[in-house]
């Protein structure tokens, strides 16, 4: 089990890399639409109920207004996306029978995840200039979440 896991993140963790610089140009349009309202910028990871091996990493944005504030950052919010398009899974991520897994593929999805943010925010320039950051796994899922950033 320990094998299939650790093949798991280090095929999952190829597949963010890939798409590293997007997600980095994403963030950077985002962080500069930022409104000064701003108290907290999260990452969330969302993995789905069933644990099938699809995922989102989404930008939110914390402070009074949560609408208004996130709104401010439409379009540059999602950085990364596993769905399904014209019947194929996309970005070609490996996926699970979620009633047989070989491990919690739902901890090890947002603990890959957040290791690959973690990359991303060392590399941005603008993160001086930013409220606190972190980042969760949505309904309590990965090890150590949740984990600030900054």
């Amino acid at each position: 089990m320990q094998e299939d896991l650790k093949a798991y993140s280090i095929a999952l963790a190829g597949i963010l890399d890939a798409h590293m610089q997007k997600a980095k140009e994403t963030l950077t349009v985002a962080l500069s639409k930022l409104p000064q309202e701003t108290k907290e910028i999260q990452f969330g990871l969302h993995p789905p109920q069933e644990p099938d091996g699809r995922f989102s990493v989404i930008l939110h944005l914390v402070g009074p207004n949560l609408f208004t504030l996130n709104k401010a950052i439409d379009g540059h919010r999602v950085l990364f996306d596993v769905r399904f398009v014209d019947g194929k899974i996309k970005p070609d991520v490996p996926m699970f029978d979620p009633f047989d897994q070989p491990f919690s593929v739902n901890d090890a999805i947002v603990e890959t995840a957040a290791s690959w943010l973690e990359k991303i925010w060392d590399t941005i320039d603008r993160k001086a200039d930013c409220p606190p950051a972190l980042i969760f796994g949505e309904d309590g899922w990965g090890e150590g979440m949740p984990k600030r950033l900054s």
